[in-house]
């Protein structure tokens, strides 16, 4: 499929011919900084010969693997990225370390693949078109891709309302149950926690684990007064205590901490192999 997407973006791209490509631009230095910090934190040496490319990434991502915070790093790995656009005037995918690369394989499912492929049809000989109408031609073909991309991401915003509506439902008459989880993500005000069935993820709040409280951004680790320290991948016991579907919210109380999962992650938690793009 990748090498199809590539093999048409690099005709387009030779025969100089007008399409509409998916461009994922490099990462913003200083979050990618920020970033590596964090995974040289967790030992993984990211970034240790400078800049940090693309292949170094994919790299990354296969050693984290099977990591306990494996789901947590991929995340924050997203957020460093820049958002992926369609486009009818830049090509590069810098998730891929592709020079050239398009949507070409999904026509029947999105709009910018059945344009190329109308395109494919309209340019099949080796005939460029003439200048003048290959520059209005572009101006059409960018309009369309920037539709195509704030659609989509509206069509992404929905899908997650969607989803997070039907895990609150899936569990709304359950409050009071206990369930085991893990540490999903940490945030200032708290961290979330995936379940292990049903899979569905919700919040904890800093302060029902006691007062004195700090996240650390560098880190991402939220500590106590106490001693206590949460951290991403940390096993727990919780106890569902509301659901707000109104607002698809779960909101989880600790019932005890167990030990942090090492190798052996579900599937559902891999990392894909190559540096992903940000939704």
């Amino acid at each position: 499929m990748l090498a199809a997407n590539e093999a048409v973006a690099k005709s387009f791209r030779d025969r100089r011919l007008p399409t509409i490509y998916r461009y994922h631009g490099e990462p913003d230095e200083e979050k990618l900084a920020a970033f590596a910090a964090l995974a040289n934190a967790h030992g993984f040496g990211l970034g240790a010969r400078g800049k940090i490319s693309s292949h170094d990434l994919n790299l990354f991502l296969e050693k984290l693997e099977g990591h306990a915070e494996q789901r947590a790093l991929n995340q924050l790995l997203l957020r460093s990225m820049m958002q992926a656009v369609y486009t009818a005037e830049e090509v590069g995918h810098y998730g891929l370390g592709a020079e050239h690369y398009l949507h070409f394989t999904s026509p029947i499912r999105r709009y910018p693949d059945l344009v190329v492929h109308r395109l494919l049809t309209e340019h099949g000989s080796d005939l460029r078109p003439p200048r003048s109408k290959t520059e209005s031609e572009v101006e059409r073909l960018q309009a369309i891709a920037v539709h195509s991309s704030e659609r989509e991401r509206v069509a992404m915003q929905v899908e997650r309302e969607v989803s997070a509506y039907y895990s609150a439902l899936l569990v709304k008459d359950r409050i009071g149950e206990e369930f085991p989880g893990t540490v999903s993500s940490l945030v200032e005000f708290g961290f979330f926690v995936e379940l292990d069935e049903p899979w569905v993820e919700g919040l904890v709040k800093s302060d029902s684990l006691g007062p004195g409280f700090k996240f650390n951004r560098d880190t991402h680790v939220v500590s106590y007064s106490s001693g206590l320290k949460i951290r991403s991948g940390q096993r727990l016991i919780v106890k569902l205590v509301s659901v707000n579907l109104q607002r698809r919210q779960l909101d989880f109380e600790v019932v005890r901490l167990e030990r942090a999962r090492g190798k052996g992650a579900p599937e559902r938690a891999r990392a894909r192999s190559r540096a992903p793009e940000r939704p």
